[in-house]
Protein backbone atom coordinates (compact mmCIF):
# COMPACT_ATOMS: atom_id res chain seq x y z
CA UNK A 1 0.00 0.00 0.00
CA UNK A 2 1.34 3.32 -0.48
CA UNK A 3 1.75 5.59 1.86
CA UNK A 4 -0.36 9.16 1.65
CA UNK A 5 -0.12 12.60 3.47
CA UNK A 6 -3.17 15.13 3.32
CA UNK A 7 -3.28 18.93 3.67
CA UNK A 8 -6.57 18.40 5.54
CA UNK A 9 -6.60 17.08 9.30
CA UNK A 10 -8.98 13.55 9.86
CA UNK A 11 -10.44 13.06 13.54
CA UNK A 12 -12.73 11.54 15.54
CA UNK A 13 -13.83 9.62 18.41
CA UNK A 14 -12.69 6.12 18.53
CA UNK A 15 -12.94 3.31 21.26
CA UNK A 16 -9.83 0.76 21.23
CA UNK A 17 -11.01 -2.53 20.44
CA UNK A 18 -8.34 -5.10 20.33
CA UNK A 19 -4.16 -5.01 20.70
CA UNK A 20 -3.98 -3.70 17.11
CA UNK A 21 -7.26 -2.23 16.04
CA UNK A 22 -9.13 1.09 17.07
CA UNK A 23 -12.85 1.55 16.12
CA UNK A 24 -13.46 5.00 14.89
CA UNK A 25 -16.77 6.77 15.97
CA UNK A 26 -17.42 9.39 14.16
CA UNK A 27 -17.04 13.47 14.88
CA UNK A 28 -20.40 14.21 16.51
CA UNK A 29 -19.16 13.13 19.84
CA UNK A 30 -15.69 15.16 20.25
CA UNK A 31 -18.27 18.13 21.29
CA UNK A 32 -18.18 16.58 24.85
CA UNK A 33 -14.11 16.30 24.85
CA UNK A 34 -13.36 20.03 25.30
CA UNK A 35 -14.83 23.73 24.48
CA UNK A 36 -12.58 23.68 21.45
CA UNK A 37 -13.62 21.10 19.47
CA UNK A 38 -17.19 21.63 20.47
CA UNK A 39 -16.97 25.20 18.81
CA UNK A 40 -15.69 23.86 15.60
CA UNK A 41 -18.57 21.44 15.39
CA UNK A 42 -21.20 24.51 15.67
CA UNK A 43 -18.88 26.50 13.16
CA UNK A 44 -19.03 23.56 10.91
CA UNK A 45 -14.77 24.01 10.93
CA UNK A 46 -15.14 20.46 11.77
CA UNK A 47 -17.62 18.20 10.19
CA UNK A 48 -18.40 14.25 8.70
CA UNK A 49 -15.66 15.58 6.12
CA UNK A 50 -13.25 15.24 8.64
CA UNK A 51 -13.67 11.37 8.80
CA UNK A 52 -10.76 9.23 7.89
CA UNK A 53 -12.91 7.62 5.74
CA UNK A 54 -13.63 10.91 3.82
CA UNK A 55 -9.93 11.86 3.99
CA UNK A 56 -7.92 8.77 3.68
CA UNK A 57 -10.35 6.25 2.04
CA UNK A 58 -8.64 2.19 1.65
CA UNK A 59 -6.11 0.60 0.80
CA UNK A 60 -3.66 3.54 1.71
CA UNK A 61 -1.18 3.84 4.63
CA UNK A 62 -1.10 7.10 6.83
CA UNK A 63 0.37 8.69 9.87
CA UNK A 64 -1.86 9.03 13.02
CA UNK A 65 -2.05 10.19 16.62
CA UNK A 66 -4.10 8.70 19.28
CA UNK A 67 -4.81 10.63 22.36
CA UNK A 68 -6.55 9.59 26.15
CA UNK A 69 -8.02 12.54 27.35
CA UNK A 70 -9.00 13.10 31.08
CA UNK A 71 -10.77 15.60 30.98
CA UNK A 72 -8.63 18.53 29.19
CA UNK A 73 -5.77 16.40 29.43
CA UNK A 74 -3.86 14.01 27.62
CA UNK A 75 -3.13 11.38 29.63
CA UNK A 76 -1.97 8.91 26.67
CA UNK A 77 -0.07 9.28 23.61
CA UNK A 78 0.86 7.18 20.60
CA UNK A 79 1.90 7.91 16.74
CA UNK A 80 2.06 5.58 14.09
CA UNK A 81 1.01 4.58 10.49
CA UNK A 82 -2.06 2.49 9.76
CA UNK A 83 -4.98 2.09 7.36
CA UNK A 84 -8.89 2.29 7.18
CA UNK A 85 -10.92 -1.46 6.87
CA UNK A 86 -14.56 -2.17 7.90
CA UNK A 87 -16.37 -4.64 9.42
CA UNK A 88 -19.77 -5.28 9.96
CA UNK A 89 -20.31 -1.87 8.90
CA UNK A 90 -18.12 -0.73 11.50
CA UNK A 91 -14.91 1.17 10.37
CA UNK A 92 -11.56 0.32 12.20
CA UNK A 93 -7.79 1.46 12.08
CA UNK A 94 -5.22 -1.20 11.93
CA UNK A 95 -2.06 0.10 13.41
CA UNK A 96 0.43 -1.07 11.08
CA UNK A 97 3.26 0.11 12.56
CA UNK A 98 3.60 2.28 16.18
CA UNK A 99 6.51 5.41 15.46
CA UNK A 100 6.69 6.75 19.73
CA UNK A 101 4.62 6.76 23.02
CA UNK A 102 4.34 8.28 25.67
CA UNK A 103 2.12 10.35 27.87
CA UNK A 104 1.81 12.95 25.44
CA UNK A 105 3.59 14.17 22.66
CA UNK A 106 6.23 16.74 24.33
CA UNK A 107 6.91 13.40 26.22
CA UNK A 108 6.65 10.51 23.95
CA UNK A 109 10.09 8.35 22.30
CA UNK A 110 10.44 6.15 19.28
CA UNK A 111 9.52 2.43 19.65
CA UNK A 112 9.40 -0.51 17.20
CA UNK A 113 7.23 -3.12 19.02
CA UNK A 114 3.78 -3.22 20.28
CA UNK A 115 1.63 -0.61 20.10
CA UNK A 116 0.45 1.27 23.16
CA UNK A 117 -2.63 -0.20 25.33
CA UNK A 118 -5.82 2.30 25.91
CA UNK A 119 -8.59 1.77 28.16
CA UNK A 120 -10.64 4.46 28.50
CA UNK A 121 -12.32 4.81 32.02
CA UNK A 122 -16.06 6.56 32.91
CA UNK A 123 -15.31 10.71 31.89
CA UNK A 124 -12.49 9.89 29.71
CA UNK A 125 -11.98 10.03 25.76
CA UNK A 126 -10.31 8.72 22.90
CA UNK A 127 -9.48 10.80 20.34
CA UNK A 128 -7.51 9.84 16.73
CA UNK A 129 -6.37 12.40 14.45
CA UNK A 130 -4.41 12.30 11.30
CA UNK A 131 -0.30 13.36 11.29
CA UNK A 132 2.85 13.87 9.82
CA UNK A 133 5.97 13.24 9.94
CA UNK A 134 8.33 14.23 11.94
CA UNK A 135 11.50 13.76 9.21
CA UNK A 136 11.92 12.40 6.03
CA UNK A 137 13.17 9.44 7.39
CA UNK A 138 9.81 8.44 8.34
CA UNK A 139 8.61 8.20 5.23
CA UNK A 140 10.67 4.95 4.59
CA UNK A 141 8.71 2.79 6.42
CA UNK A 142 10.35 -0.83 4.86
CA UNK A 143 13.06 -1.59 2.92
CA UNK A 144 12.70 -1.12 -1.23
CA UNK A 145 10.75 2.42 0.17
CA UNK A 146 10.76 5.26 -2.89
CA UNK A 147 9.35 8.73 -1.93
CA UNK A 148 8.06 10.80 -4.53
CA UNK A 149 5.34 13.57 -4.16
CA UNK A 150 1.58 13.92 -5.72
CA UNK A 151 1.35 17.73 -5.90
CA UNK A 152 3.82 20.43 -4.54
CA UNK A 153 4.38 20.01 -1.04
CA UNK A 154 2.74 16.79 -1.11
CA UNK A 155 4.96 13.42 -0.44
CA UNK A 156 4.03 10.39 -0.48
CA UNK A 157 6.04 6.81 -0.57
CA UNK A 158 5.83 3.12 -1.65
CA UNK A 159 7.42 -0.07 -1.08
CA UNK A 160 8.35 -1.60 -4.63
CA UNK A 161 7.72 -5.15 -3.89
CA UNK A 162 9.82 -8.06 -6.03
CA UNK A 163 9.13 -8.16 -9.97
CA UNK A 164 7.90 -4.47 -9.91
CA UNK A 165 8.96 -1.44 -12.64
CA UNK A 166 8.76 1.66 -11.15
CA UNK A 167 6.70 4.70 -13.36
CA UNK A 168 3.98 6.45 -13.78
CA UNK A 169 0.46 5.37 -14.59
CA UNK A 170 -3.09 6.83 -13.78
CA UNK A 171 -1.58 10.02 -13.22
CA UNK A 172 0.46 8.81 -10.09
CA UNK A 173 4.23 7.23 -9.72
CA UNK A 174 4.27 3.66 -8.22
CA UNK A 175 5.36 0.25 -8.35
CA UNK A 176 3.86 -1.58 -11.32
CA UNK A 177 3.84 -5.36 -11.28
CA UNK A 178 4.87 -7.14 -14.30
CA UNK A 179 2.54 -9.78 -14.25
CA UNK A 180 -0.66 -7.54 -13.84
CA UNK A 181 -3.03 -8.10 -16.39
CA UNK A 182 -3.91 -4.52 -16.43
CA UNK A 183 -0.07 -2.80 -16.57
CA UNK A 184 0.56 -5.66 -19.27
CA UNK A 185 -2.91 -3.88 -21.67
CA UNK A 186 -1.51 -0.29 -20.73
CA UNK A 187 1.71 -1.12 -21.98
CA UNK A 188 0.59 -3.15 -25.01
CA UNK A 189 -1.51 -0.20 -25.48
CA UNK A 190 0.78 2.78 -25.41
CA UNK A 191 3.27 0.16 -27.88
CA UNK A 192 0.47 0.19 -30.31
CA UNK A 193 0.05 4.00 -30.26
CA UNK A 194 3.69 4.73 -31.02
CA UNK A 195 4.35 5.97 -34.25
CA UNK A 196 8.09 6.28 -34.45
CA UNK A 197 10.65 3.79 -34.83
CA UNK A 198 10.97 1.29 -32.02
CA UNK A 199 15.29 0.01 -32.27
CA UNK A 200 15.74 -3.05 -29.99
CA UNK A 201 19.43 -4.16 -29.65
CA UNK A 202 18.06 -7.59 -28.51
CA UNK A 203 19.64 -10.96 -30.31
CA UNK A 204 16.31 -12.87 -30.17
CA UNK A 205 13.14 -12.13 -30.42
CA UNK A 206 9.95 -14.46 -30.02
CA UNK A 207 6.03 -14.25 -31.24
CA UNK A 208 3.57 -16.46 -31.70
CA UNK A 209 1.88 -14.18 -34.43
CA UNK A 210 3.27 -11.34 -35.88
CA UNK A 211 1.49 -8.61 -38.13
CA UNK A 212 2.65 -5.63 -40.01
CA UNK A 213 2.05 -3.02 -42.96
CA UNK A 214 5.81 -3.41 -43.96
CA UNK A 215 8.93 -5.62 -42.81
CA UNK A 216 12.64 -4.27 -43.73
CA UNK A 217 15.01 -7.09 -43.22
CA UNK A 218 18.72 -5.80 -42.99
CA UNK A 219 20.73 -6.64 -45.98
CA UNK A 220 23.54 -9.58 -44.79
CA UNK A 221 26.16 -11.56 -45.94
CA UNK A 222 27.49 -15.23 -44.54
CA UNK A 223 24.75 -15.28 -41.61
CA UNK A 224 25.01 -18.23 -38.88
CA UNK A 225 23.00 -20.72 -40.63
CA UNK A 226 19.55 -22.08 -38.54
CA UNK A 227 16.83 -24.19 -39.82
CA UNK A 228 14.02 -21.33 -40.71
CA UNK A 229 15.66 -18.24 -41.16
CA UNK A 230 15.26 -15.55 -43.33
CA UNK A 231 17.15 -13.12 -44.52
CA UNK A 232 18.18 -10.90 -47.23
CA UNK A 233 21.35 -11.53 -49.17
CA UNK A 234 23.03 -8.47 -49.44
CA UNK A 235 26.18 -9.78 -52.02
CA UNK A 236 23.35 -11.51 -54.55
CA UNK A 237 20.22 -9.16 -53.37
CA UNK A 238 17.66 -11.75 -53.50
CA UNK A 239 15.74 -13.34 -49.85
CA UNK A 240 16.64 -16.56 -48.97
CA UNK A 241 15.69 -19.06 -46.07
CA UNK A 242 17.47 -21.97 -44.57
CA UNK A 243 16.10 -25.28 -44.84
CA UNK A 244 18.16 -26.52 -42.29
CA UNK A 245 20.66 -27.69 -45.15
CA UNK A 246 21.67 -25.23 -47.27
CA UNK A 247 20.31 -21.96 -48.39
CA UNK A 248 17.11 -21.74 -50.62
CA UNK A 249 17.10 -18.38 -52.35
CA UNK A 250 13.14 -17.15 -52.86
CA UNK A 251 13.16 -15.40 -56.67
Amino acid sequence: MKLKTSLHQAIELATCCSELDIELNGVEGLSNVNPTLNHALKNKTLSSDNTFKNIFGPDVLFFYTVEQFKKDTVVQYERGIGYLFESNDKIFIRRHLTISVGEDAATSYYISGTPASFKCSLGQHLIVASSCPRSSLEYFIAPNSILTSIAPFRPHSFVVDNDCLVGRLDGEVGPLKINDKGFIETLIGAISKYTKQISLSVSKLQAARLSTALLQLIPTKDPIAKRGHLVYDEENNYLKYYNGSSWIAIK
